[in-house]
């Protein structure tokens, strides 16, 4: 799928997804209230935050995930290890959600791939990772799951634990921990694969 370089709000109107006066509003409601654009949309009651989203993943020739289902369907060992793959300070900062791992590639539901502040979320992230290497990809999800899965998965009051390698802890994560697809573009619980030795990563 070929990455389109029109701005998302134009593509909106084009879509008929907003309107342009819509469009204006939602952008004056951001500068007051903050927010992404699905999430400013859905609080005018203009369009659902999912139907922007969407339409970012096509744009940015990347996938639309449901994180709060793809969470529900993780089966709860396999979750908790991606979890641990990402302090949450480094979380919130960048307002990431890991969605994958397979093998050195990670997967990790935003808002927009395209977001400016993602650019330094790669060589940041794999600084904490065994070695240092590691591949970073993007899906995209709405702002409201995003931002729920942050706060009752990595909340900053709770401190990550940081090895003297300035490394965190990875402990018991597998080679292979990405769900596969369904039908619908979201995972498949009966086809959660879990291969690897994970003694590499201690």
């Amino acid at each position: 799928m070929a990455i389109q370089t029109k701005p998302i709000e134009a593509v909106l109107v084009d879509e008929g997804v907003l309107t342009k006066e819509q469009l204006e509003t939602v952008q004056k409601d951001m500068q007051e209230k903050g927010g992404s654009l699905g999430a400013a949309a859905a609080r005018l009651g203009f369009c659902s935050d999912e139907a922007v989203a969407k339409l970012i993943a096509s744009h940015r020739g990347t996938k639309y995930v449901n994180v709060t289902s793809n969470i529900t369907n993780f089966k709860p060992e396999v979750w908790e290890q991606l979890v641990k793959l990402v302090p949450p300070e480094l979380a919130n900062k960048y307002k990431v959600v890991p969605y994958g791992k397979r093998f050195d590639k990670y997967t990790f539901a935003v808002v927009d791939p395209r977001e400016p502040s993602l650019i330094r979320f790669p060589d940041e992230f794999v600084r904490f990772l065994p070695g240092r290497k590691g591949e970073v990809e993007f899906v995209v999800s709405e702002e409201t799951m995003i931002q729920a899965a942050l706060e009752e998965y990595f909340p900053l009051t709770k401190k990550t634990s940081i090895g003297s390698a300035g490394q965190a802890s990875t402990q018991g994560a597998s080679d292979s921990l990405l769900l596969d697809e369904g039908q619908d573009g979201g995972p498949d619980v009966g086809e959660v694969e879990v291969v690897g030795d994970a003694s590499d990563l201690d």
